[in-house]
């Protein structure tokens, strides 16, 4: 990979947030100094394979894709910062990242677009703002995107997600019988 490779956003009080340019993964969120992710041990970071672990960003597929590799392009590409690291009057700090079609991803997803990505670490808190531009007048296009987090946890069956009452969902440990949620209340996630 190119001199710089990673982009840290630091909010002090170690609480700080490191993306890796390859994919826009975020690959570590530290508040207090504690980890909230989790990245695999087995994780390569060459520059060519998604990063297994963090928050891979997927774009424009989610799961297998007859055109391209699982879960799209968008974490497997090189993403620009376009703005780095900057303190904001409330202290948190912010940056964006963005990505544009090239002949890589015209060779799967045949359309123009341009994606930017603005990061901001708070206190004990990331917020993602994502727009998803199409510059082409006469060509429309759906997608699939979305933020593929792994937290870290200190005993996975002591894991509670609640608040999804009613939610129907694919169970692919199911062979992808379908189903519908019925015993959640509240949304909430408890680690």
């Amino acid at each position: 990979m190119a001199a710089t490779s990673v982009v840290v956003l630091d909010r002090g009080n170690n609480t700080t947030c490191t993306i890796n340019l390859h994919g826009a993964t975020v690959v570590s969120w530290r508040v207090n100094n504690q980890e909230q992710l989790f990245v695999s041990k087995q994780a390569v970071f060459d520059g060519k394979k998604a990063i297994r672990g963090g928050i891979p960003f997927v774009f424009p597929q989610f799961g297998p894709w007859t055109f391209g590799p699982q879960h799209g392009f968008a974490r497997i590409v090189r993403w620009n910062l376009e703005k780095t690291p900057e303190r904001l009057a409330s202290g948190d700090v912010e940056a964006i990242f963005s990505i544009m079609d090239t002949d890589f991803t015209r060779s799967m997803w045949n359309y123009q677009f341009r994606l930017t990505y603005r990061l901001i670490l708070r206190e004990k808190e990331l917020h993602f703002n994502i727009a998803v531009y199409n510059p082409s007048k006469d060509l429309t296009f759906s997608f699939n995107m979305l933020l593929h987090t792994y937290f870290k946890v200190p005993d996975v069956r002591r894991c509670q997600i609640t608040g999804l009452q009613g939610c129907t969902y694919m169970d692919k440990t199911r062979d992808g019988a379908v189903y519908q949620e019925v015993c959640m209340h509240d949304i909430n996630i408890m680690i």
